[in-house]
């Protein structure tokens, strides 16, 4: 019986129940100040990548831990005042500092059956080391940019470009002393790109040889006018070249220059070319091409900087009337006046404005009407007579003529010989006011051919 209870004592020593005892770092997370540090736990059933899901696992928690107090040297009231969602600050320092772990040391790792533990840790001391050295060379190319944006500012040359690479380089370091040595002085980089940009949206203002504009709409018609950059510096306005500028209305739509870039003077030519809006008043704003700048940045934290840069736009302002026609008609030779015409009438739904005068219109409308007399007819006890159409539309300027063209005869009949080309007449012009004169307006006024 003793020898029997020795054996169980020596089998359970040797193979505890349970399995190997667990590590005091498994039961309790070890806290050391030098170092960042996480223990993780992976399922091994079904996972033949415990150990790889465990190593991410563990960057991702020492990762937060440097979030954490690379965001605790942040300002939150800075943050916000510079319009960056602090969310969104807070994910992007999670997973740009994984960039810095290639440091990070597998400790020790403990498995039973169903689980794999491992402890990993960085060193605090080698990774600010580290991050320090990087922050270095981003001050260095930062400084460049800047340099380099203020030598091309004495030469009038746009260089908002550098600004922006220049804030991207710095955008990890935030939490970290950003002073560079400046024409002899220690400066904050990051504090003096931002003034940068303000100084710009401040005092860039865009200069325009005319800013207001009568037109009429959809009419064959081409203003071409001086754009001007302008940066007020010393009191002295410069012209800025290789600004980049765009233009859209506000109010209307028409054919205009949508996009253009400063000259070596600092000019840029702007063109304003049909209105095809029946819009009374119109607007056209030039500002700043803000999207030209903003799809090349790549950071969510420069991206916010720069929408709250507030350039000056300038407007172009078009006091737009409706194409004025004048209506030559005719029966036989004979000049009518077209007032009470059905022709006259309809026009004006056609966004026409109909004009009593030859003078007064941009485009005739001439219309020839050819009676004869038919036969008359017993049975019916009508006589009838026949109206035959003959269009011209007519630009006047150019006295191009837009459209030609003949109609078929209209047939009409009255009990009185002297009414019945009075009503074939009526016909007629009943007849064109149908789809057929909405079309030949609207093809040859208003979507007229290349010629």
């Amino acid at each position: 019986m003793k020898n029997l209870f020795a054996m169980l004592c020596l089998f359970f020593g040797l193979f505890p129940f349970g399995g190997a005892s667990k590590p005091a770092w498994v039961k309790k997370e070890p806290r050391d100040p030098n170092f960042y540090s996480t223990t993780v736990k992976m399922p091994k059933k079904n996972n033949p990548n415990f150990k790889e899901d465990a190593h991410q696992n563990a960057l991702r928690s020492i990762s937060m831990q440097i979030s954490v107090q690379v965001l605790s040297q942040l300002e939150l009231a800075d943050f916000e005042e510079s319009g960056i969602n602090w969310s969104e600050y807070q994910s992007r320092i999670t997973t740009e500092s994984k960039t810095f772990l290639k440091n990070v040391e597998l400790v020790d790792t403990h498995e039973s059956k169903r689980h794999y533990w491992a402890y990993y840790r960085l060193n605090k001391d080698a990774y600010n080391a580290e991050r320090e050295m990087m922050k270095e060379r981003a001050l260095r190319q930062a400084g460049e940019y800047l340099a380099l944006y203020d030598e091309k500012l004495r030469e009038s040359e746009m260089g908002l470009t550098l600004l922006i690479k220049a804030l991207e380089e710095l955008e990890d370091f935030l939490d970290m002393d950003l002073s560079l040595l400046m024409d002899g002085k220690r400066v904050n980089i990051r504090n003096e790109i931002v003034m940068r940009m303000e100084d710009l949206a401040l005092n860039v203002s865009i200069s325009l040889s005319q800013n207001e504009l009568t037109r009429i709409a959809h009419h064959d018609q081409m203003d071409v006018f001086d754009a001007k950059v302008l940066y007020k510096k010393d009191g002295k306005d410069v012209a800025l070249k290789n600004f980049p500028l765009a233009l859209r209305f506000t109010s209307g739509e028409g054919q205009i220059t949508r996009k253009t870039t400063t000259g070596n003077a600092g000019r840029t030519i702007i063109e304003i070319g049909k209105i095809l809006s029946f819009e009374p008043r119109q607007e056209i704003v030039v500002e700043i091409d803000h999207n030209y700048y903003r799809s090349m940045i790549i950071s969510d934290y420069v991206r916010c900087i720069y929408d709250t840069l507030k350039f000056k736009p300038e407007t172009i302002k078009l006091e737009v009337s409706k194409p004025a026609i004048y209506i030559d008609y005719s029966l036989d030779g004979m000049k009518k006046d077209a007032r009470g015409n059905p022709v006259y009438n309809l026009l004006p739904q056609f966004n026409l404005d109909v004009k009593d005068s030859e003078d007064d219109a941009q485009y005739i409308l001439r219309l020839n009407a050819l009676s004869r007399k038919g036969e008359y007819q017993e049975q019916l006890k009508l006589h009838f007579a026949y109206v035959v159409l003959e269009l011209q539309l007519i630009e006047k300027e150019s006295g191009k003529t837009l459209h030609s063209q003949g109609f078929a005869e209209a047939k009409a009949g009255a009990q009185r010989e002297e009414l019945a080309i009075p009503q074939a007449e009526k016909k007629a012009l009943d007849e064109l006011c149908g789809i057929s004169l909405r079309n030949i307006i609207w093809q040859s006024i208003f979507s007229p051919p290349s010629w």
